[in-house]
């Protein structure tokens, strides 16, 4: 028959048996920590690498120089693992994957996935508690962690859905059943953002697509099945500004934007998508037609409802009071500016530019314009008495 003790540090296993006899030692799992003979005294001492510091049980059997074995003894291993550590400040990690740019939409759908790294000292039977606060009541989850878990040193928890948008803090303290307690894990921020507004067209012809969106959001332009359309295998692509202004100018479009079709979508930091349709886009109008340019003013035809600005030399709008001079085609697409509305009319030159409903536009040069009116009298038709009378000035 033997005795058996573990040391207050759990290096080494002690106890008293026969003189001469061999003690070998097991550990919880069965396995064989070790062997020790037992002095003339009847003490033997066993040391114990790693030691065991988490209350577990190790069992010794005494095998005596003719064979026979004895009993087994028993003894518990202390309880050195706290969940802080020797001195409480360890600390678990909370880590929040889909944290890193927000939480949106989709990944909010089946709750917030959050993972808390454990301390050394976790043990089998701690519980860990996380605790989010939101500025409302916080929300507390709770959990008693499996021999698994401290395995893989680390344990999940969900925050379930649904999860209202906002900001949102997560700490984290393991605890065991004895009180003790880690210190609690730095504070971990995140934002729920679970949709985005679609993007808003203002405008969509030859020259660009214009629009508003959430500030900062990328606007990618798809083609009429939904795909992205490609620049030279890159997506087309712009980002919204601090207004929220975005442009998507037909140089980036391979092929330009006249009869283009399709949809703009809205991708904002956390990754929440919307989109807009574009309809067929009329990206041109036809050039203003110039019938008329003398002393009268300008006059021609153009795309009905088309604007007609009056360009000057360096190609500015012409200003009058301030105001640039511009008419609008009729429906059957006549215009026509007043000489009056021309400063230095005789001799202008300039163009006229149409822009059609679309925002499309086309100009067409003008002048210089001659604004003088040339008479010629045939004076050899008059008679001696230097007098022009009525039959002579028919023929003058």
């Amino acid at each position: 028959m033997i005795n058996l003790d573990v040391a207050d540090d759990g290096a080494s296993v002690t106890g008293l048996g026969e003189a001469g006899a061999t003690v070998t030692v097991r550990g919880p799992d069965g396995a064989i920590l070790g062997t020790a003979t037992v002095n003339a005294d009847g003490t033997f001492s066993l040391p114990l690498s790693p030691p065991l510091i988490a209350s577990q049980t190790v069992t010794a059997i005494q095998t005596d120089a003719s064979g026979n074995v004895s009993g087994p003894a028993t003894a518990i291993a202390p309880d050195l693992t706290f969940p802080g550590g020797p001195n409480g400040a360890d600390a678990p990690v909370v880590v929040i994957g889909e944290a890193a740019s927000g939480v949106n939409g989709a990944e909010a759908a089946d709750g917030v996935q959050i993972r808390v790294l454990l301390t050394p000292g976790a043990q089998t039977g701690d519980t860990v508690t996380v605790t989010i606060s939101s500025g409302g009541a916080p929300v507390v989850l709770s959990r008693v962690l499996t021999a698994g878990e401290v395995t893989a040193g680390v344990i999940g928890f969900t925050l379930a859905a649904p999860v209202a948008d906002g900001g949102y803090s997560a700490v984290a303290v393991i605890a065991d059943a004895g009180g003790n307690a880690s210190t609690a894990s730095v504070a971990v921020a995140f934002t729920v953002d679970g949709s985005t507004p679609a993007p808003t067209l203002l405008s969509a012809n030859g020259q660009a697509i214009t629009g508003t969106a959430e500030a900062g959001a990328t606007i990618t332009l798809l083609d009429a099945s939904g795909q992205p359309v490609l620049s030279a295998g890159v997506a087309v692509t712009v980002i919204a500004g601090p207004s929220g202004e975005w442009t998507i100018p037909a140089g980036l479009v391979p092929g330009g934007l006249d009869q283009f079709s399709g949809a703009v979508r809205a991708t904002d930091a956390a990754g929440n998508t919307a989109q807009s349709p574009v309809g067929l886009i009329d990206g041109s109008t036809p050039a203003p037609d110039v019938t008329g340019a003398n002393g009268l003013g300008l006059s021609g035809t153009a795309e009905a409802g088309a604007t007609i600005t009056l360009l000057d030399a360096s190609g500015q709008p012409v200003l009058v009071g301030g105001v640039a001079v511009t008419t609008t085609a009729g429906p059957d697409g006549v215009w026509s500016i007043a000489a009056a509305d021309i400063p230095g009319l005789n001799g202008f030159t300039g163009a006229v530019r149409a822009e059609d409903v679309a925002g499309n536009t086309a100009t067409t040069p003008v002048g210089p314009i001659d604004a003088t009116v040339t008479v010629t009298l045939n004076v050899s038709v008059v008679a001696g008495d230097d007098v022009v009378n009525i039959d002579e000035a028919a023929s003058a």
